[in-house]
Order: C-alpha cells, then structure tokens, then sequence
C-alpha cells in the first residue's frame, strides 16, 4: 500500500471560466485532486473511490501514468452520474447553478454546454441519491496498511466516512494521521457535529463557505464555531480553506488563528484546488510534524492545480519544483 491514501470521488465536470473559456467533461472530482496534491511531491499515493462503467478509461490509465495508485478503484455496474458544472465568476466565487450563472452564459457558451441534462447539483435531491453510490466504503480498505501514513476523507456519504475514519484508526492502532474536508454533507443538520466521524479525525478542513453554513445554523462566527469543535473533539488543529486568499489554520484551543497566505500564481482554473491543498497538507504533516508547515506545502499543492485544466498535469510536476515554491512560501511568511 502506498504511503498516502485519497478517499474521495470522480467526477466529469464542465467548467466555464471567468473569462468565458468552456472545458467539457473534464477529468475531476475531490478524491482525484486530493491525490494530484500529494502526488507532486515525489510520494507514493493511493486513491480509493468508485466509477460507473462507462468512465473513461483513458482517464484512468492517465492517473496511472501519473503514478498514482487505482487498485482500489471500484466500478460498479451503472453510468457514471456524478457529473459537476463549475462557474466562475469574475471575483473567483462560483455556482453549479444554471439560475445563478444565467449573466455570464453566453449564447456562445449555451451552444457549447449541455445545459438541459439535470446534473446534481450540490445539496439536490439527485445529488444526495447519486453520492452516496461514488463514495468509497470501507471493503475496499486494503488488509494491510502497514506503510500508510496518512490518509485524506474527501467530502462524501457521511455514513461511509464515519466507518472509514474508524476502521483506518482501528487497523493502524491509531497511527494514521486523517484529515478531513467536510462533516456536513447532506445539509439537514448543519447546525449539528458528528461526534461519531470527529472523534476519529485529526484534522478538520472545511472551505470558509462550508464553515459558515455550520457557524450560521448556530449564529456564531466560523472562527469561534471552528475553535469549539477543535476543543470538544480534541482535534490537533482546525483550518479554514478561503481560496485565492489563502487559509487560517488553529492549533490550539486558547491560540490565534494563523494566517497562510496563497502562493501567487497564473489560474486558469481554480477547480479542486482546496481538495489539492488536503493533499499537500497531509504529506507537509508527515515531513514536518507541524500543521502551520504543512499548510504551506497545502498551499503550493493547491498553486500548480489551478494552472492548468484537468489535475493529471499537477502530478508530472518535478518535485523539486514544488520545495522551490515551498522556500518562497516560508519566506512569505516572514515577511
């Protein structure tokens, strides 16, 4: 088994750009750039989810190329349904809703786009019925985890996270470190913490937006919200994830948030550059010990995604390349 185990999704995503470039049916989803993020590093790195059969099979072979490990890929006997839309808009927000996007469709971009086929938008009820189905389960945990060192939960059915946090903690006699995205998946309970998939993580990561629809159900503020759950869970740190601004990470229960800038960089396409920066952060965790470390190579992770379309380019870059940012960054931080 690899050093580095992504738990997370496929997808085919359509993404429209803030300046109007259309990329359709692009290889995507968390579990693949969580794993593109570790990948860039130079370690061994493993992905752990499930396609329909009718996924690419070019796509596949592209991550293998890559060097990252679909042994534990299941395909299951049904259309790959989880497909995403990406909008950006011009100050880098962006929807997966057609409404919401309506002012930056153009009629160049409706002709180029399948804006008629439902796709399941995040929170949907066909998004909540074909989730569950892409996310990977605790049958394919491989027997041994013996070189395992860590391991990233991408955001997905909140039942198979729960029993692969524990199981991951169970098999390694507690040993492996595990990060994770987002505990409030399925929006029914925002206002609630899962005691039962927190007690099992070290790291929680949410985006700045995910952490406020937590922090708003409780009318507090996401820092104060994120500080309670690193208290209550024994969590060793929490982080907010804010995009181009970078991220704030919390170490301790009675410390102050530390702020991680973003390493500056040409986007092209923002898409999974938070699930990148997981990636990144779990390999930081391992060679540094230190979590505040381990966001700055999460942020360089997440500089090399956003360059260029599809994530696959990210794991062909020369390690190297990405300690010479990771220099940039600590001095970044002295500054």
């Amino acid at each position: 088994m690899s050093e580095f185990i992504a738990f997370g999704n496929f997808t085919l995503d359509d993404v429209v750009t803030a300046e109007g470039l259309v990329k359709r049916n692009q290889l995507g989803g968390n579990g693949v750039y969580s794993a593109a993020g570790m990948r860039l590093w130079g370690v061994d790195v493993s992905i752990i989810s499930v396609v329909g059969d009718d996924f690419p099979v070019s796509y596949l072979d592209m991550l293998t190329e890559c060097g990252i490990d679909i042994s534990s890929v299941a395909v299951v006997s049904q259309r790959h349904q989880l497909r995403s839309r990406a909008f950006y808009f011009s100050d880098g927000s962006r929807t997966d809703v057609i409404d919401e996007a309506k002012e930056i469709i153009t009629k160049e971009i409706a002709q180029e786009l399948d804006l008629v086929s439902e796709y399941p938008s995040m929170g949907s009820k066909l998004h909540r019925t074909v989730w569950p189905v892409f996310t990977p389960d605790t049958s394919q945990v491989p027997k041994s985890l013996g070189q395992v060192r860590g391991a990233h939960l991408a955001p997905g059915n909140l039942d198979n996270n729960r029993q692969l946090a524990l199981i991951m903690k169970q098999m390694s006699d507690q040993k492996i470190v595990i990060s994770y995205d987002w505990p409030w998946w399925d929006w029914d309970c925002e206002s609630q913490d899962d005691a039962n998939l927190l007690s099992h993580i070290d790291y929680l990561m949410p985006s700045i937006e995910e952490a406020n629809i937590y922090s708003e159900s409780l009318d507090r503020n996401a820092p104060d919200a994120l500080r309670d759950l690193l208290t209550k869970y024994d969590l060793s740190s929490v982080l907010m994830k804010k995009g181009a601004l970078g991220s704030s990470i919390l170490v301790e229960a009675d410390g102050e948030w530390i702020n991680i800038p973003a390493f500056p960089t040409n986007a092209k396409d923002p898409t999974g550059a938070g699930d990148a920066f997981c990636g990144g952060f779990q390999v930081g965790l391992f060679e540094t010990g230190d979590p505040v470390q381990a966001a700055l190579y999460g942020a360089v992770s997440a500089s090399f995604v956003i360059e260029e379309f599809s994530p696959t380019h990210a794991c062909f870059v020369n390690p190297q390349n990405a300690r010479k940012r990771l220099v940039k960054m600590r001095s970044m931080m002295n500054e």
